[in-house]
């Protein structure tokens, strides 16, 4: 039997009606029941026999137990630094310091130098604002948003209980700020130190002074410093990327030095008769070139004639599956600008798209080869011919090619008169 004491109020609700003080086991009780005293529905007070109190608990598990939310009013605002925190085991205690998180390196372990500093920063948007009226904040607010700043680095960042973004965590951006200024001071000592060495050249200038040279000098060292180079009046770069490049005008055009891989020797290309011709040697500038190389480049000029090439050969040409294909070649004549016929051209091969030093064909399956083969002038001018070569399932049939028919030059006979040669005899009476 466990005697209670009961307050009754008849005028209550269902199962409200009552109010229980109790002892069980030890322990004080004070509590709701159902109208019948049947249960207790609720506890709502609990002192302990070991002098705990609980608050809608009935096991209290410090000297002062509350399950539930906790909230206080009209507390008395204070200037001391210490700060009241919630432990991992819901336990209410003291910090000195103005924040719960503990930093010593007892409590941490994979310690790392941070690489999250400037750059993090420049992504951060501070923000002013108000709070909602039930967040009971009054007044304008400087700050972040949770959303964006999980966007940004997801441990600057505290969730709820449904994974939603809820608080920024401060004390955690101060590590990137803090590295931010370190990266910020690295820069401003290098500004420090560049400065440092304009203030040397006007100091040792001539006459007391910076001069324009030294100014030019300086800059052309920062430009060394990214790659870049300038020596009389020339700029040397380690790799150039353009979207467009205009080399020369129409009055007057230029060309590019290449140097040979093989040989090392210098090449100019540059484009004539809308194609691209390679010339021995480096280029140079129009003026430069002496009357006698301007006349011969008019001279070239007015050579318009492609090389002709002709074909030795079927054309188009049939061999079967898996045969050897071997190319009969081609000739190749030019006409020079006055009028010489120039036979040493040489020739040069693709084949299907692709340019070749030799011509080698794929016969292992049906299909249509493409031979082109061309040849440039000294003035630029290309000439082309294609040949085609069908790759066929069925054998094809090749007539032989007739052996040269060397026909007997006629003996020729010589008939002369015999040729009697006089001479003068002189007599004397």
């Amino acid at each position: 039997f466990r005697p209670q004491l009961a307050l009754t109020d008849l005028g209550a609700g269902a199962n409200l009606k009552h109010w229980t003080f109790s002892s069980q086991g030890g322990n004080f009780y004070i509590a709701t029941s159902s109208d019948t005293y049947a249960t207790s529905t609720q506890t709502v007070f609990t002192i302990s026999s070991d002098a705990k109190v609980g608050i809608a608990t009935t096991s209290p598990w410090r000297s002062f137990s509350v399950t539930g939310n906790v909230s206080f009013a009209g507390l008395t605002a204070g200037a001391g630094a210490g700060a009241l925190c919630l432990s991992a085991a819901n336990e209410v205690t003291y910090s000195a310091g103005a924040t719960c998180t503990v930093s010593s390196a007892k409590f941490k372990h994979d310690i790392a130098t941070s690489t999250s500093g400037l750059n993090t920063v420049r992504q951060v948007r501070p923000v002013t604002f108000v709070y909602n009226d039930d967040i009971g904040v009054s007044g304008e607010q400087f700050g972040f948003i949770a959303e964006e700043m999980e966007t940004i680095d997801p441990r600057l960042v505290v969730h709820d209980a449904n994974g939603a973004s809820y608080s920024v965590k401060y004390e955690n951006f101060t590590s990137i700020l803090a590295k931010a200024v370190q990266e910020l001071d690295l820069k401003v000592i290098d500004i420090e130190s560049r400065l440092e060495s304009i203030e040397n050249l006007a100091q040792s200038g001539s006459g007391g002074g910076l001069t324009f040279s030294h100014i030019i000098d300086e800059f052309v060292n920062q430009f060394e410093t990214i790659g870049a180079k300038f020596v009389n009046g020339i700029a040397y770069f380690k790799n150039v990327i353009a979207e467009a490049m205009t080399v020369g005008t129409a009055e007057k055009p230029a060309g590019i030095t290449l140097y040979d891989e093989v040989t090392g020797d210098p090449y100019c290309v540059k484009m004539k008769n809308g194609v691209l011709v390679s010339e021995a040697g480096q280029c140079v500038d129009g003026s430069q070139q002496s009357a006698s190389s301007s006349q011969g480049e008019s001279d070239l000029s007015t050579d318009t004639t492609a090389p002709v090439i002709t074909i030795i050969g079927n054309n188009p040409a049939e061999i079967s599956i898996g045969s050897s294909y071997v190319d009969l070649g081609a000739t190749v004549t030019d006409t020079n600008a006055d009028g010489s016929v120039n036979d040493n051209l040489g020739l040069h091969y693709n084949v299907n798209g692709f340019d070749v030093l030799d011509i080698s064909l794929d016969t292992s399956t049906t299909t249509i080869h493409t031979i082109i083969y061309s040849s440039v002038d000294g003035a630029g001018n290309w000439g082309y011919a294609t040949r085609t070569v069908e790759v066929l399932s069925q054998t094809v049939s090749v007539e032989p090619v007739p052996e040269p028919v060397i026909e007997p030059i006629p003996e020729t006979t010589i008939t002369s008169e015999p040729i009697i040669e006089s001479e003068e005899i002189t007599t004397t009476p």
